[in-house]
């Protein structure tokens, strides 16, 4: 093989590993977690309720799809008053 067709390869196996490592993870324009199946619908409304309210400031975050740790990034804007105040409201949902 020549050093241009080894290049060649090499290029297109790159992007093909980008293109599929791309679509392992989903960019979340909104804070939002992916429950498992089976996981009580209330509770799950209350816990988005407190990550999309308006006084935390929501900034970006990332659902990767990465089995087995299937994780969810979520990226606010604050300081240690705003992370406790929201910390004290998922605490406090039954």
């Amino acid at each position: 093989m020549t050093r241009g067709k080894l290049i060649a390869s090499f290029l297109a196996a790159l992007l093909l590993c980008g293109g599929i490592s791309l679509a392992l993870s989903v960019a979340l324009p909104t804070p939002e977690i992916r429950f498992p199946a089976g996981f009580d619908t209330n509770r799950a409304q209350k816990i988005h309720a407190v990550l999309q309210d308006k006084q935390f400031k929501y900034v970006d975050g990332l659902y990767s799809h990465w089995p087995p740790a299937w994780s969810t990034t979520l990226v606010y804007d604050g300081d240690a008053k705003s992370l406790s105040a929201m910390a004290d409201r998922l605490a406090r949902i039954d």
